[in-house]
């Protein structure tokens, strides 16, 4: 069996979902962990993107539980999909956040810039051999000496996070020059050319992640125009991808009921179509996605209806209404995702938060049939691997 792989990635509204009944059965973390876990032989980890987006397979678990059997490219989506069904995808755009630092001494130190803390300059962070940094010692860019970080120690709230302050305004612009790709550790090889144009969705337009939407990455202009052609309906929302999305589960999380904070964008638009249900079946593309509407589902009541009224920031970008906010949400059985109707994805990490997300779509025991199934015909796994579609287990196929 593998071990657990721990993915080192590489505001305004939190919101605390599960009630502390979920959890009375599952509080011991071993245990949790070890119910997640499965064997996955190492060389159907993807390493490499498929030359055409679209041409990874596609494995299908129907509402009753059952695997769709027939051999599936992820090309023929829409074939599964009908008429005003509507996708939501995560449109967030992936920063060259892992950056290599270096001390006086002319250690290199690999870091990966989560999120900007509530402090000017100041970055929440992940870095290798960080134990060996001294409080207030300056480290600076490889790539642009100039650019220097004082270290400022461990996050308050979990120790796993190391604080930097910059001595200059980072952005997007600065971490292309400094900074490469942050492609997942089990690539076990550094990110190349290749990356920076595979690692990106197609549409990814704005944010600040730390990691790829990765679902997202299946979807190339051929499959965009199968499912426009087929009346099926594409809409975005913005989950700034960090920490919360790929940390490995700890004790405080099953304790706390809550993961790090990501902070999240969704129009008005959008928000109304969900209110008044335009649309046939209602499919998230990847969990990132998943995890803000079953958010806001939840925060309105377990319905959609009245959902433009949730008390969200709210700010007009060139003419069009939008909110903001962040979530904590950690989803595991027994709880049930009623948000959508299906969610498409692809296979995760053993033990993972992601696995456990997937859980509460479909029975554990079904979802881990699924594995084995793609394990047996030899599909790839995790960021640049193959591809699922889970429906619903409640939901009636064809259902609205």
């Amino acid at each position: 069996m593998i071990q657990v792989i721990q993915a080192s990635l590489c505001g305004m509204l939190p919101i605390n979902i599960l009630p502390i009944r979920y959890f009375r059965a599952m509080n011991n973390l071993d245990e949790v962990l070890e119910k997640y876990n499965f064997e996955l032989p190492p060389t159907l980890i993807a390493k490499y993107p498929h030359e055409k987006r679209s041409d990874g397979k596609l494995l299908e678990l129907t509402p009753n539980g059952k695997i769709n059997h027939a051999d599936l490219q992820f090309s023929q989506l829409a074939n599964l999909l009908e008429p005003n069904d509507l996708l939501i995808f995560n449109d967030t755009r992936v920063e060259k956040r892992r950056v290599f630092l270096q001390r006086k001494t002319g250690a290199k130190l690999e870091t990966v810039f989560l999120q900007e803390d509530a402090k000017k300059n100041v970055w929440q962070c992940l870095i290798k051999k960080a134990a060996k940094l001294n409080f207030d010692e300056t480290i600076f860019s490889i790539k642009n000496p100039h650019i220097e970080f004082v270290y400022l120690g461990r996050h308050k709230t979990n120790s796993q996070i190391c604080l930097l302050q910059a001595n200059t305004s980072i952005d997007f612009t600065v971490f292309e020059q400094i900074g490469n790709m942050p492609i997942p550790p089990y690539f076990n090889r550094p990110a190349e050319e290749i990356d920076d144009l595979y690692y990106q969705s197609i549409f990814a337009q704005k944010g600040k992640s730390a990691a790829a939407p990765t679902a997202s990455l299946h979807f190339d202009t051929d499959l965009m125009d199968k499912l426009a052609k087929k009346n099926i309906q594409s809409e975005f929302l913005t989950l700034n991808v960090s920490f919360g999305t790929f940390s490995p589960l700890t004790q405080t999380n099953l304790d706390e009921k809550k993961l790090h904070h990501e902070s999240f964008e969704i129009s008005h638009k959008l928000l109304k179509k969900l209110q008044n249900h335009d649309y046939n079946r209602l499919i998230a593309v990847g969990t990132t996605t998943l995890r803000v509407l079953e958010t806001l589902f939840l925060q309105n009541r377990g319905s959609y209806a009245s959902i433009t009224q949730l008390p969200l920031h709210s700010y007009i970008v060139a003419g069009e209404k939008h909110f903001s906010g962040e979530i904590d949400s950690f989803f595991l059985p027994p709880h049930q995702i009623n948000s959508i109707d299906g969610l498409i994805t692809n296979f995760h990490l053993p033990a993972s938060t992601l696995l456990m997300l997937i859980c509460c779509i479909q029975p554990r025991k079904s979802i881990l049939d699924l594995y084995k199934e793609a394990i047996s015909r030899k599909m790839k796994f995790f960021s640049y691997g193959d591809g699922t579609l889970l429906w619903r287990q409640s939901m009636k196929a064809g259902s609205k």
